[in-house]
């Protein structure tokens, strides 16, 4: 799984010269809390909801209304944006992009090749991929949950044979590791639901859960 398989494509940038109100009406507008900041096409910066409120007055302020109002309107981008922006490179697993925001307590990744930015991938991209990768929602389909104690050689080769054999496919699978054991949850397309239960059963495979998703 690749960064470039989940990242946004559709980027809402700025130049370091836009004005701080020009910003929050577009970040308003478009419902996003970050925007990169580029210059002749090149990452500069990013500018998000947090680094506009820490260089706003204080609401303690001596500042009149008006000229809190007039100080946003004079000051750009570039007097607020973050410059150090981490990126990550569009063929990157998405794992790793996983694990750089965990260490760097991030939520959003620029995706760029060198300076040109390709995208962007946010926390709710990484929910929305593990909602795809889990088969979340993925209708009309058999939900298999298997315990494996202990992992033979040719176990998988085993269990694709016998869901051959009952005629059902393949649409996902995802392998959960607890200590030593392994949980095998698969999403199927097939209708002979008792016969496969019956099948795996005959086979020594131990069943957690064996259902159909409607």
């Amino acid at each position: 799984m690749a960064v470039s398989d989940f990242m946004s494509q559709n980027l809402i940038t700025v130049t370091p010269d836009a004005k701080i109100n020009e910003v929050l009406d577009l970040m308003k507008k478009n419902k996003i809390n970050q925007i990169p900041v580029l210059e002749n096409k090149k990452l500069i910066g990013l500018i998000t909801r947090r680094d506009i409120a820490a260089a706003l007055p204080s609401p303690a302020t001596s500042l009149s209304v008006y000229e809190v109002n007039y100080l946003i309107s004079k000051a750009t981008i570039a007097d607020v944006m973050q410059t150090t922006v981490p990126t990550i490179a569009p063929k990157a697993q998405l794992e790793a992009a996983i694990k750089m925001m965990r260490d760097q307590n991030i939520s959003v990744l620029l995706v760029a090749d060198q300076d040109q930015v390709e995208g962007i991938i946010t926390k709710n991209d990484i929910f929305d991929a593990f909602l795809q990768i889990a088969g979340y929602d993925l209708n009309d389909s058999v939900f298999l949950r298997i315990k494996v104690v202990k992992d033979n050689k040719g176990i998988i080769a085993k269990l694709g044979e016998i869901l051959a054999q009952n005629d059902f496919l393949i649409l996902n699978m995802v392998v959960v590791r607890h200590n030593q054991e392994k949980i095998l949850e698969l999403h199927l397309k097939g209708s002979q639901v008792a016969e496969l239960n019956q099948a795996l059963v005959a086979a020594n495979f131990q069943i957690e859960e064996l259902r159909s998703n409607e």
